[in-house]
C-alpha cells in the first residue's frame, strides 16, 4: 500500500460545512486499524518519510513510544473529531502522556509496526507538508485493502516477480480507480461506534 499525504497550512485548508478542517492533522490510530480483518496475521511495516524537513509546526508525526511492542489492535471509534471520517483510539485507550513528537529532516525515513499508536500534529506554519507512507508486507500475506493493487516490490526467491515498471503500475491504479468509482465504496473499518470506549 502506498499513500501521498498532503497537509497544507489549516488557514488554507479545505473545510467542511461546520468550518471543521478537512485532511487537517490524522487521529491517533494503528495502522493495523485502518485494514480489513483478512489482514490481522498480515506482518505490515510502514516506512514514512517527509519530501521537506518537518516538525511539530508544519505537521509532523507523534508517536507513543513501546507501543510498537504491543501484539493488540486497540479500539477504534469511527468519527469524532476527525471530519474526514477516519477512525480515531480514544485518548483513554493509551497512555496519551507518554506520546512523542518525530520531527524528521528532508531525507530521513521512520519506520513503525502495524501496532504503534500514531497521529500527526495539524500544520500551522505557512508550508504545504507532503510525506509518503509505503506499507510492506511479505507476499502472499493479504493486504487488507484487496479493492487496491498491489505488487511485488523485492523477492529473493522469485525477483522475475517483481514489478519493475511504472507503466504497468500506472495501469493498474487507474484500472482500481475506475473500478472504484462504478461501486460501493469499500468498507474497511471493523467498529461501529456502539463499543462501550467510543461512547
Amino acid at each position: 500500500m502506498q499513500h501521498v499525504r498532503i497537509k497544507v497550512p489549516e488557514k488554507d485548508a479545505p473545510r467542511d460545512d461546520e468550518g471543521n478542517v478537512i485532511y487537517g492533522a490524522a487521529p491517533w490510530h494503528q495502522d493495523a486499524g485502518v485494514v480489513n480483518p483478512e489482514a490481522d496475521e498480515t506482518d505490515i511495516v510502514t516506512v514514512w518519510f517527509p519530501l521537506m524537513d518537518t516538525d511539530e509546526e508544519n505537521g509532523c508525526l507523534q508517536v507513543v513510544p513501546g507501543s510498537h511492542r504491543g501484539e493488540d489492535m486497540l479500539t477504534h471509534c469511527p468519527g469524532g473529531k476527525d471530519v474526514q471520517g477516519n477512525l480515531l483510539i480514544p485518548e483513554s485507550e493509551f497512555e496519551v502522556g507518554k506520546a512523542a513528537a518525530v520531527p524528521l529532516k528532508k531525507g530521513d525515513a521512520m519506520f513503525f509496526s502495524k501496532y504503534t499508536v500514531h497521529s500527526s500534529f495539524p500544520n500551522n506554519s505557512d508550508r504545504i507538508r507532503w510525506s509518503f507512507d509505503l506499507r510492506y508486507h511479505p507476499v502472499g500475506q493479504p493486504t487488507g485493502r484487496s479493492f487496491l493493487p498491489g505488487f511485488v516490490a523485492r523477492s529473493r526467491s522469485n525477483p522475475e516477480s517483481e514489478l519493475r515498471d511504472a507503466a504497468k503500475w500506472r495501469e493498474m491504479w487507474e484500472d482500481a480507480r475506475a473500478a472504484l468509482a462504478e461501486s460501493n465504496e469499500p468498507i474497511f473499518y471493523r467498529w461501529d461506534g456502539s463499543e462501550a470506549v467510543c461512547a
